[in-house]
């Protein structure tokens, strides 16, 4: 995904076929005609049979906090580290966030207008007595939303192949990385009860047509989705790492640790682990607290400024665009190198 690079024969396909189904889902008739086939085929059975093999202890656990690059907030956290720590000029960071935004942006569009219904809640893993009153009340929201097609499903794909691509040289091992990782995702929204196999099936055909040829010039078809507030929170973490990498400067410590951390073997010198993941856990603690407090006080702004009503939204989503378009700016321009270079200054 090179800057300047030539559009293949895929790029062209893709992006035919999602402007066909762009058309096809703006066409009121095509479109209810496309839902009720659709509904004939979505299936609990699928979702019942996986538990019925799977179902265990350790699985719940596992398929509960283990789906990487599905789930917003662990894509979040690997954000930064390809910010911080791989030397391509935010490269990395910036397809992810802008993976993601594209991504989230189309599947939310196609749900909305197949309108297809979830799993039943009784299917869904983690929502029994022993859970708190918010988690029950998070799968009582998931279960009134349209599954089809599955966003995580969607982004275990694209997000997987561009992560893939930066970390993995070609081959059988950078394949691999991303079946392995995609099955795992597709896997575990069956299990988990929130997503059908169609879901899921509809998900792996958005990220395929994006992560294999029309991911670059997919940002020309983004007039057809319909806006989501997590598009919003997506879009403003782009929009941030853009305007962080047009303003950077050239001396931020990542370069250093590049070397070592691809030498041959792929081995990691323990010392230099070490370092890494002090800073990686540093300007993660720091992030936090920065985007907490500034959420509190944008929040605390739109109150005082914007009235109730409509124009309320409105502020809400603008609040949402600049809290993360902020936060991932300070991402680009502050290396946790930094911080601990300024922390020891101040013990001197």
């Amino acid at each position: 995904m090179a800057s300047g690079a030539s559009l293949t024969p895929a790029t062209y396909i893709c992006v035919a076929l999602i402007t066909a189904a762009a058309a096809l889902l703006a066409h009121p008739p095509s479109a209810n005609r496309l839902r009720s086939w659709l509904a004939a085929r979505v299936r609990w059975d699928s979702v019942e049979r996986v538990q019925q093999v799977l179902r265990c202890k350790a699985a719940d656990i596992w398929f509960s906090a283990f789906p990487f690059l599905g789930n917003e907030i662990q894509y979040v956290l690997l954000l930064p580290a390809t910010a911080w720590f791989l030397d391509d000029a935010g490269a990395t960071a910036r397809h992810l966030s802008l993976g993601a935004f594209i991504g989230c942006y189309l599947s939310n569009a196609a749900k909305t207008q197949m309108r297809l219904p979830r799993p039943p809640l009784k299917l869904h893993v983690g929502k029994g007595s022993t859970v708190s009153e918010k988690a029950r009340q998070e799968h009582e929201r998931i279960a009134e939303q349209y599954g089809f097609p599955s966003t995580h499903s969607a982004h275990a794909l694209l997000l997987g192949t561009i992560f893939g691509r930066a970390l993995l040289s070609p081959g059988l091992g950078r394949q691999a990385f991303v079946l392995v990782h995609t099955a795992h995702v597709g896997l575990s929204r069956l299990y988990m009860g929130v997503h059908s196999l169609a879901d899921v099936l509809g998900g792996l055909l958005v990220g395929a047509l994006l992560a294999f040829g029309a991911f670059e010039p997919l940002g020309l078809l983004s007039d057809a989705a319909v806006t989501f507030e997590e598009t919003v929170s997506f879009a403003g973490v782009h929009l941030g790492l853009v305007f962080a990498c047009a303003l950077a400067r050239d001396d931020a410590p990542r370069a250093a640790f590049v070397a070592s951390l691809r030498a041959p073997g792929g081995s990691i010198p323990a010392v230099l682990a070490a370092t890494v993941m002090t800073q990686l856990v540093t300007g993660l603690l720091v992030l936090g607290m920065l985007r907490t407090g500034l959420s509190a006080a944008a929040k605390k702004a739109v109150a005082r400024l914007v009235p109730a009503g409509r124009l309320n939204s409105l502020a809400g989503m603008v609040r949402v665009l600049l809290v993360n378009l902020s936060a991932s700016a300070w991402v680009m321009g502050m290396h946790p190198a930094r911080l601990l270079e300024a922390a020891a200054s101040l013990k001197r």
